[in-house]
């Protein structure tokens, strides 16, 4: 079989401020977020996918539920776009497994602006839940 990988993007808007930060962001404001994220796997011979972008769709839906006009300052203690984007990958993790590996989750706070979490990272901050893939 033939491994392959998919990119999905949606968007959230939401609030938050940085606590402890000396800077403007430790007021609150908002963002249009913009999440990309791509995940891997063997494309099936029957359909040609490796998934549906439907089945994405869905799970992305879920994530949103938690993130969209929010304050996320209520999720997350500190929503760095960093933390944001180590919630996001656990979340899809979670969500994905064992239909497909997730590779890597990319959190944009602007155009120009983004933190990326991957897979090596998921398991270096979380070792004991490594996952047989």
């Amino acid at each position: 079989m033939i491994k392959m990988k998919l990119t999905r993007i949606f968007h959230f808007d939401a609030a938050h401020h940085l606590p402890g930060y000396k800077g403007l962001c430790k007021n609150v404001h908002g963002h249009t977020w913009q999440v990309t994220y791509t995940v891997e796997g063997e494309r099936d011979n029957k359909t040609g996918m490796i998934i549906d972008f439907g089945i994405l769709h869905e799970i992305e839906a879920i994530i949103l539920g938690g993130l969209d006009h929010t304050d996320l300052n209520k999720l997350l203690p500190n929503p760095t776009a960093e933390n944001i984007a180590e919630w996001i990958f656990v979340h899809l993790e979670n969500l994905l497994f064992p239909k497909i590996n997730l590779v890597e989750v990319q959190v944009w706070e602007s155009s120009s602006s983004c933190a990326v979490y991957t897979l090596d990272d998921y398991y270096k901050e979380y070792p004991h839940d490594l996952k047989s893939k």
